[in-house]
């Protein structure tokens, strides 16, 4: 809704908003047999992004999106600090911290009169256990926990928010999904593109880094995981932690690793 929600593109690239909005167009308008109402919807949308180029670490970038989302705020005629802000870091975590700092320091609501600010961060957090419990409190020193959303957007799938009802909701496959009558569960990522636009994170990261221990495991545990008291996300967590503790660790000689010819 055009009175509540307004989008910021924040980033280092130096494009324009109009730029910004004739590549997001591309991807949003059916290649063939847009109707009238598509491409107005679509227009419509467009008009809640807006631009702002700036580093990940650059006081006058921050400062000049924090300026721009006051000015959307003070013509919605919201209250100052009564808005809600919410940053998602589509971004490399190496620059999560600097990042956090920056929202921190210059992006905050300004007061509490009800509105709230939010920080979404994305897998891989870290490249280690070590990395990321550092990760995690260099963030937490900047946030309280409840400011703080770690997500993994493999949960957002429609297939992946079926299994749960798949399998409990179903009068048939309930008492089957056991070991007992299924011999073998293979989960299988496929992709129809390469690492185009990709290649310096997957040099720095890796796919078992930004695949296998996020979001296959997240699979791994929907089908894996017993029956929750109720589906709300503490019990699901719950369940689902049984199933990584109770997984074995996995041997070298278990896995079989390869690699593209030609890879440079």
């Amino acid at each position: 809704p055009s009175d509540e929600v307004h989008i910021f593109g924040y980033a280092r690239s130096k494009i324009s908003t109009d730029e910004l909005r004739n590549k997001l167009q591309s991807y949003l308008i059916p290649k063939k047999d847009a109707s009238p109402k598509d491409l107005h919807d679509v227009s419509d949308f467009l008009q809640l992004v807006k631009y702002i180029s700036g580093g990940y670490d650059s006081e006058e970038g921050f400062r000049l999106l924090d300026i721009e989302i006051s000015e959307h705020e003070y013509l919605k005629n919201s209250k100052e600090g009564s808005s809600r802000r919410l940053f998602y870091l589509a971004l490399p975590p190496s620059v999560y911290p600097s990042v956090c700092k920056m929202i921190k320091t210059y992006c905050m609501n300004k007061s509490d009169l009800g509105g709230w600010t939010r920080v979404v961060v994305e897998k891989p957090f870290g490249r280690d256990l070590e990395s990321a419990e550092e990760l995690s409190n260099q963030i937490g020193e900047l946030f309280e926990e409840p400011q703080i959303y770690r997500i993994d957007h493999y949960l957002g799938k429609e297939l992946v928010q079926n299994m749960l009802v798949l399998r409990f909701a179903n009068r048939f496959f309930l008492p089957l999904w056991n070991r007992d009558n299924i011999d073998n569960v293979q989960i299988v990522f496929r992709e129809d593109f390469g690492t185009e636009g990709r290649g310096g994170y997957f040099d720095q990261y890796g796919i078992i880094r930004d695949i296998i221990q996020n979001h296959l495991l997240q699979v791994l545990c929907l089908i894996a995981m017993e029956k929750p008291v109720s589906l709300k996300p503490e019990h699901i967590r719950d369940e689902k932690v049984k199933v990584l503790q109770s997984v074995l660790p996995i041997r070298d000689d278990e896995v079989v690793l390869g690699q593209y010819e030609g890879y440079k």
